[in-house]
């Protein structure tokens, strides 16, 4: 059976639409039946839509038996009146539909309806019991405390949840927020020219996920949809960042291979970002003495995940799912010595690679101390604010010429278009950089996320050193 429901054209609420039967279009004189159900609740709307459908049922019984005396004579409908009830059977909202010299009539039929209508059965528990109300605070705890979120994620979460609860306020019930509502702080949030336009469409996700998260543990919370009310993009995605020219690239081996001796972390995270691709956290967070690995082929890749350490704890996070793979180690890197390098960080106490340099942003907790086994750490926190000084410097002193760029997410970018170029297929480079690709097929049943030989054979890019500045080093 149908439930003959349908989204309104802005897709803020339900609809009920009927079709006609076709041998009533011409009594009816309307080939579908619409009403709007007032409600974001697919549940709720069901409900009410299969009222309507009985409704429906009689007005189409009705109709036909009325025209069965004069078949060709259409219906006529001198005035119409609905009422609408709310949970506790009281008329909420009256509408009528009629011409001045009928409002006696109408008057008439009003008062008969009313005084027809049963007393309110308030001690029936589903129409006594008021819809439950939640405190907005309260319900950002709740979801800060749930075990779903990653740390990092939860981190970044929070400021928007709690601007999110400010546009409301503390006490507002959580479920008096309808769509509505949703789509006005979701106006001031666009309205907020001194953000950035990507960074006011995540806020604007952020908080629907909060809602939707509350929506599918409560029938009382609506079921909110955000992808129509964040501002549109002026500029495309590719031009969001700059990738690095190979003779930047080349200034920038250069400044770093000037300290190799004597900061070697900074000379490893640059030339590691650049040749593996890795964003500088997931390198940065690396277990030297368990995600240092080789093949039986003889070649070195890093196994990057977010898995526990020995202890236990979780101190690592990665992007996405898709993010979890291994990355074959380039042919120059092992040549240069950064599987030394990283052998050599397996024996201090973290295990990390650059922490000997750049002391990572939060606590290194116990097991006793850690909060559902993850750790809030992030690792490359004063490697990118580094990486934006050392930048900042050589754009000054003419070194590098681009100013639209980031030292290290820069280089993935620069890293693609060389892979790009060098006839490397969207597969492999999506793989090498964490990056979804392929649907199920790909991400499932290839196993090319965990196969560094595979990878490694396709990766000819770069075999010159001159060609990406790596002479320099």
């Amino acid at each position: 059976m149908s439930n003959y429901l349908q989204r309104s054209r802005h897709d803020t609420t339900y609809l009920f639409r009927r079709r006609v039967p076709a041998d009533l279009i011409r009594v009816l004189g309307h080939t579908q039946l619409y009403k709007s159900l007032g409600t974001t609740s697919r549940r709720e709307a069901r409900v009410l839509a299969r009222a309507l459908a009985v409704e429906t049922d009689r007005l189409f019984a009705t109709a036909r038996e009325m025209t069965k005396a004069k078949p060709d004579e259409g219906l006529t409908i001198d005035w119409t009146m609905s009422i609408d009830f709310d949970e506790f059977q009281r008329p909420r909202k009256l509408n009528v539909q009629a011409e001045p010299h009928e409002q006696e009539a109408v008057n008439t039929a009003i008062q008969t309806a009313l005084g027809s209508l049963p007393a309110p059965t308030l001690g029936h528990p589903a129409l006594a019991a008021p819809k439950p109300a939640t405190r907005l605070a309260d319900a950002a705890a709740q979801y800060f405390t749930q075990h779903e979120l990653k740390p990092t994620t939860l981190k970044r979460y929070k400021p928007v949840i709690r601007r999110f609860v400010e546009h409301f306020g503390d006490d507002h019930p959580l479920e008096q927020i309808t769509q509505t509502k949703f789509a006005e702080f979701a106006a001031a949030v666009t309205a907020d020219e001194s953000r950035e336009v990507k960074t006011r469409q995540t806020d604007i996700t952020i908080a629907g996920t909060f809602m939707n998260w509350h929506a599918s543990r409560s029938e009382h919370v609506a079921k909110l949809t955000a992808a129509t009310l964040k501002p549109k993009r002026q500029t495309p995605a590719s031009e969001d960042r700059s990738e690095h020219s190979l003779d930047d690239m080349a200034a920038i081996f250069a400044a770093v291979a000037a300290s190799r001796h004597k900061t070697p972390e900074e000379f490893w995270v640059t030339v590691g970002c650049a040749l593996t691709g890795c964003r500088v956290e997931e390198l940065a967070q690396i277990d030297t003495a368990t995600d240092l690995k080789r093949h039986d082929s003889g070649i070195w890749y890093l196994d990057l995940n977010g898995r526990p350490d020995p202890d236990g704890i979780t101190r690592r996070s990665m992007k996405r799912m898709a993010s979890w793979r291994v990355v074959p180690l380039h042919p120059v890197l092992v040549e240069l010595g950064f599987v030394r390098f990283l052998q050599g960080r397996a024996k201090s106490p973290t295990r990390r690679p650059f922490d000997a340099r750049f002391t990572p942003h939060a606590e290194i907790v116990s097991p006793d101390e850690a909060k559902d086994g993850s750790s809030l750490i992030k690792w490359s926190h004063y490697i990118s604010r580094w990486g934006g000084r050392r930048k900042t410097e050589l754009r000054k002193s003419g070194a590098i010429s681009t100013s639209d760029t980031t030292y290290f997410h820069s280089m993935r970018h620069t890293l693609t278009t060389c892979l790009a170029r060098a006839g490397v297929t969207e597969e492999i480079r999506a793989t090498i950089e964490g990056q979804s690709h392929g649907g199920v097929n790909g991400q499932v049943y290839t196993k090319l996320k965990t196969d560094p030989r595979r990878l490694m054979t396709r990766w000819c890019v770069a075999r010159n050193r001159s060609r990406c500045g790596f002479a320099k080093l």
